[in-house]
């Protein structure tokens, strides 16, 4: 195994790990507590400017799919590769969402009571995916050994 190969393995092993543990615990605080980020979101569609919190994990979150896309390819692998462009498509719908904010932000305003009932659909889609990304961390330990 090549130094760049170590790497791109280490990397998607903490990528994979951590992500999965975040979405995790972001998963089960949407579930438990959803009025916390339900207060954090209409707090904010009262503002003329976009969620800073979001804006600063989306940002993060390109960077890191950024460095995934580089990785995948030493040695190339399909799974790491189809997981990079999942995590695109997050980045670009979640950006998407930041751009129409003016649109965002008077939709909370108005459909405030079914807030809490979406954040918690969302945490259970959340907690789906941070089962099924803590498997592809599973595989990714048996393909390394």
């Amino acid at each position: 195994m090549t130094f760049i190969e170590g790497l791109s393995y280490n990397w998607f092993l903490l990528y994979y790990f951590s992500l999965s543990l975040l979405f995790l615990v972001l998963a089960l605080a949407w579930i438990i507590k959803p009025g916390a980020f339900g207060d954090y979101l209409v707090i904010s569609s009262r503002q003329e400017k976009r969620p800073v919190a979001l804006v600063i994990m989306l940002r993060y979150f390109a960077l890191f799919t950024l460095l995934s896309l580089f990785f995948s390819f030493f040695p190339f692998s399909w799974i790491e590769l189809v997981f990079t462009f999942w995590c695109f498509g997050i980045v670009y719908l979640g950006g998407s969402y930041l751009l129409r904010w003016e649109v965002i932000r008077d939709i909370i305003l108005e459909k405030k009571s079914q807030l809490n009932r979406v954040i918690r659909k969302l945490g259970a889609t959340m907690l789906a995916v941070s089962v099924l990304i803590f498997m592809l961390c599973l595989i990714h330990i048996d393909q390394g050994m």
